[in-house]
């Protein structure tokens, strides 16, 4: 990764303008590196009957 800025100095954090958030999103594997890491850890989990994926913090 280069050296970007998560918010720019002097100035108040804005998730849109997050350099490395939007490089991250861009890396494929560090995307796979995120979801299988969230699975990992029960913080999504997959139902087999829909097969879909869920946040275990999801109320419909």
């Amino acid at each position: 990764m280069p050296p970007l800025y998560r918010k720019y100095p002097n100035e108040e954090y804005r998730e849109y303008a997050d350099e490395v958030l939007s490089w991250i999103g861009r890396n494929k594997s560090c995307m796979q590196y995120l979801f299988d890491l969230l699975a990992r850890i029960g913080y999504i989990k997959y139902d087999r009957e829909s097969g879909m994926w869920v946040g275990v913090d999801y109320e419909s």
